[in-house]
């Protein structure tokens, strides 16, 4: 006795003749001739060890194990063309999973109209996502656990990465407070104001280059609370606790207490890229990034 296990070429023949009851119409519905559908089923009868058929000069009946195989070998098709089509969609990017990460301000600069779109157009693949500093982002693209990721600046070695938003810092001011009456801000006038701002922990080298600017406008920051969501940020600029650093697209949310005022000087802008790793950059994760301008 052969291997059991179920050749699908032979399978397909002897459905088809189970479905026609016939061995020439069974060949004439594949395109092919007689012989090679009868040799295949013979050969499947073998593999399994039982009869499968009932011949006669006219015609084929199916017996007990044919019938039971005729079900199941059915099903066992489908499952097969599924599975097939499945591969091909996932190898073409259609169908899977991302593994994405990114950086708080990439919401606020336009990352969920993306996933919007890209569930428009693939309806298929499910995204996974987290919202994580630039530095932990940039450690889990390169161990491989994720697959994409929305970071502040530019990647370090090996990643490949494409430009996904850069823009201006604003500043968000509680509406009563005196700097709120000019059209613009420089940053050499923040040395007495109250500043809410992120730990240095979250995005160091952001952080940093902050300090930095303050410095070269001559003024000690005065940060007077951490804050690591824009929705409790804004929530205290409007109750007057400080003012805060936002970027361009923040301004276009109205909300009440708060005012906006673009910051002049020697102000740092925001960059976010997407960034991947190039050994594990996938068909899927390819579909993503060709939805960027």
């Amino acid at each position: 006795m052969e291997n059991l296990s179920i050749d699908l070429e032979r399978l397909r023949c002897f459905l088809a003749v189970a479905e026609e009851g016939h061995f020439r119409r069974a060949a004439e519905r594949l395109n092919r001739t007689q012989p090679p559908v009868s040799m295949a089923v013979k050969k499947l009868e073998e593999a399994l060890g039982v009869q499968l058929l009932e011949r006669s000069t006219r015609s084929v009946r199916l017996t007990p194990a044919g019938l039971a195989l005729q079900e199941k070998g059915a099903a066992l098709m489908e499952q097969v063309a599924r599975t097939t089509r499945h591969v091909q969609r996932v190898g073409e990017g259609l169908e899977g999973t991302i593994a994405m990460g990114f950086v708080g301000v990439a919401v606020t600069l336009g990352l969920p109209a993306l996933i919007a779109q890209f569930h428009e157009q693939v309806p298929d693949v499910s995204l996974e996502l987290d919202e994580l500093p630039s530095q932990a982002l940039v450690r889990r693209l390169l161990n491989g656990q994720i697959d994409l990721a929305f970071l502040r600046g530019e990647p370090p070695d090996p990643l490949d990465y494409k430009p996904f938003r850069e823009e201006a810092y604003w500043l968000a001011i509680p509406a009563n407070d005196p700097l709120a009456a000019r059209k613009t801000v420089a940053l050499s006038d923040l040395n007495e104001t109250p500043i809410l701002f992120f730990p240095r922990v979250f995005q160091p080298d952001i952080y940093d280059e902050w300090v930095l600017a303050f410095h070269r406008a001559g003024v000690t920051p005065q940060f007077v609370q951490e804050i690591r969501s824009l929705g409790a940020e804004m929530g205290l600029v409007a109750a007057g606790v400080g003012s805060a650093l936002v970027t361009e697209s923040v301004t276009l949310q109205e909300r009440a207490g708060v005012t906006y005022r673009r910051l002049t000087g020697e102000v740092p802008r925001v960059e976010v890229h997407v960034a991947w790793h190039p050994d594990r950059f996938s068909e899927t994760a390819g579909q993503f990034v060709a939805l960027l301008p």
